[in-house]
């Protein structure tokens, strides 16, 4: 029997944020027309609970950048996995609105997944470092929560837009 080295995974889509840190083609900057879009298709969308129905690419036009969602929707399904987007001000934003924005984007990236995989992305992990009676291991450290230091309310998290 001869020894077969395990399968070790290559190309883009597996990479370490050292080797981030030295492009950045994987940071979006919206231009301010595409801001604009985004106002309008929020405005368009107003008094809608992100919650609610899906948000359909008809409904969030994002012409300005069609080139670049094509060019994205690519490198999600076949290299890096993502995208930061920067340049838009998340404190004009009610946290409805910034649902709405998240949803808008993602019509353009793909199927929405069942309302309750939705609403997970709005919310944080639960710190179960210290505590066992509710399935967590011991660990030396509490797990990382989402930088606010706890003040929101899960049900109150804003998209990741810095």
């Amino acid at each position: 029997m001869t020894f077969q080295p395990p399968y070790r995974p290559s190309g883009r889509s597996v990479w370490l944020g050292k080797d981030l840190v030295q492009t950045d083609d994987w940071i979006v900057r919206l231009s301010p027309a595409t801001v604009e879009e985004i106002d309008a298709a929020v405005s368009g969308l107003r008094g809608r609970n992100a919650y609610d129905a899906p948000v359909v690419r008809e409904e969030f036009p994002l012409t300005t950048m069609a080139e670049e969602l094509a060019r994205m929707r690519h490198e999600i399904a076949t290299g890096r996995g993502f995208f930061v987007f920067r340049g838009l001000d998340k404190d004009r934003y009610s946290d409805n609105e910034l649902g709405l924005i998240f949803r808008g984007f993602g019509a353009h990236f793909g199927h929405e997944l069942p309302r309750q995989a939705a609403r997970l992305s709005f919310g944080r992990l639960p710190d179960r470092a210290h505590r066992p009676e509710r399935g967590g291991r011991h660990r030396r450290h509490a797990q990382p929560e989402d930088g606010d230091g706890g003040r929101r309310k899960p049900d109150r998290q804003r998209p990741h837009c810095p």
